[in-house]
């Protein structure tokens, strides 16, 4: 008996079975039917690695494998970009020997992550203290869209030094796309200031001022109280340096925020005011007596110091006589004739006093 069957395709088949003893003595057949179903192909496919969303679908995820020859129908097809989140991937396989295999289908699971936004955002160029930060410091960029909140944020004045500027991107797509912080450098350099003396003023034997200073160049609402330090002053002028001008150089005070140039200021030293109290000795008089007519030169407040120089007598305006001021006083001695005598004492002053007239009436009866 001969039956067989090997390498036949898929189909209903006919079976017959002969059977003989001998040529003579016996012999026999029989048929049958038989059917060959088509064979499903085993399909291999891993769950893809997870992707980030904006990464288009590839032979890397849609790589299905069979274990017969074929093709793949992928769904989604290579090339879709999907959003984040869970998808499933689907594929249906069609074998080349459409007539002994059945086409298969199956599928896998894909995670797309977020996306995290590209920034740009290169260091700022180098400000001066007191300039606020805009936009030209706070201009982060992103390759998709959406908007950054900065810190500091626009319109702060940073101090002198090196700051850090930091920035967080929010995406108007937030189901894809993750928010993402920045951060640059900048320096901030010290503004040039000017601290000058303010010019004052006194009179020969007053004490020196209280100086002051003012600058110029302060910004963000700065003034000299902002500056570290206590004042100092530097002049050659004393109380009782002549009149004139004299330099008065400021200095001590300090600040990270200002390169500072210290400027002199300008005290003038007038002369003093004086006062004359004129007095004779004895009065009234008699024609014999010798008359002692004294004049005694006072510096007026604020002003100090003895004055020095001469004194002019005049009696009714006729010239007496001119004597020397000695430690403030000067005196001269006359004889009047019977009458009232209205008696004048002129300074005219000197290098640190200013001149005055006093005056007296002298009587002999």
């Amino acid at each position: 008996m001969l039956l067989s069957i090997d390498g036949r395709d898929a189909g209903a088949y006919v079976l017959r079975a002969d059977f003989e003893e001998d040529e003579t003595a016996f012999s026999a057949s029989d048929t049958d039917s038989l059917v060959i179903d088509k064979a499903t192909p085993a399909l291999t496919w891993n769950n893809p690695a997870a992707i980030a969303y904006g990464t288009a679908l590839s032979a890397t995820q849609l790589n299905a494998s069979a274990s017969v020859a074929g093709s793949f129908a992928y769904s989604p097809a290579s090339g879709t970009v999907l959003g984040a989140g869970t998808h499933a991937l689907d594929t249906t396989f069609t074998p080349t020997d459409t007539a002994n295999y059945n086409s298969a289908s199956t599928s896998a699971s894909i995670t797309v992550s977020k996306a995290d936004p590209i920034l740009t955002w290169n260091n700022p160029a180098a400000i001066v203290y007191g300039t606020a930060l805009s936009a030209t410091q706070l201009n982060a960029s992103s390759n998709v869209a959406g908007s950054f909140a900065y810190s500091p944020a626009a319109g702060a004045v940073l101090s002198a030094g090196t700051h850090t500027l930091g920035t967080t991107f929010t995406p108007t797509d937030t189901a894809n796309y993750n928010s993402a912080p920045g951060s640059v450098s900048i320096t901030v350099t010290p503004k040039a200031l000017s601290i000058q003396t303010n010019n004052a003023s006194k009179v020969y034997g007053q004490a020196l001022p209280a100086f002051t200073v003012s600058g110029t160049g302060f910004v963000n609402g700065d003034t000299v109280a902002s500056l570290s330090g206590t004042a100092t002053f530097s002049t050659s002028a004393t109380a009782t340096s002549a009149p004139g001008n004299y330099a008065v150089t400021p200095g001590g005070l300090s600040s990270p925020n200002y390169t500072i140039t210290f400027v002199a200021g300008t005290l003038t030293i007038d002369k003093a005011s004086t006062s004359v109290a004129l007095s004779t000795s004895p009065n009234p008089s008699t024609p014999a007596d010798n008359v002692v007519i004294t004049a005694v030169v006072s510096a007026v407040a604020p002003g100090a110091g003895t004055a020095t120089g001469t004194i002019e007598f005049r009696d009714n305006g006729v010239v007496l006589g001119t004597a020397t001021i000695v430690n403030g006083t000067a005196t001269l001695t006359k004889k009047f004739k019977k009458g009232t005598h209205p008696l004048t004492a002129i300074y005219a002053g000197n290098t640190n006093f200013n001149g005055s007239t006093g005056a007296s009436s002298h009587v002999v009866p």
